[in-house]
């Protein structure tokens, strides 16, 4: 595994880890607090949106020009 295949993997599992534990909140009723802001620098936007595809992760933009992330 090259170095860019690498941190896009472990981006994705990142993502994979932090919507598990939304998943499960939701499911429980528990109240999510998100209290704090999240930042990606323009490269690592870029190289998910081109190859993270490959390991399940989108990267999009909601309706309000925020860059978006989704994973399987």
């Amino acid at each position: 595994m090259n170095r860019r295949d690498f941190l896009v993997a472990g981006a994705v599992a990142g993502g994979v880890a932090l919507t598990g534990s939304f998943a499960e909140a939701k499911k429980t009723k528990t109240p999510i607090i998100d209290t704090h802001a999240h930042w990606y620098p323009q490269a690592w936007v870029d190289m998910v949106a081109k190859d993270g595809a490959k390991y399940g992760a989108k990267v999009g933009k909601n309706n309000k020009g925020y860059v978006t992330f989704s994973t399987p």
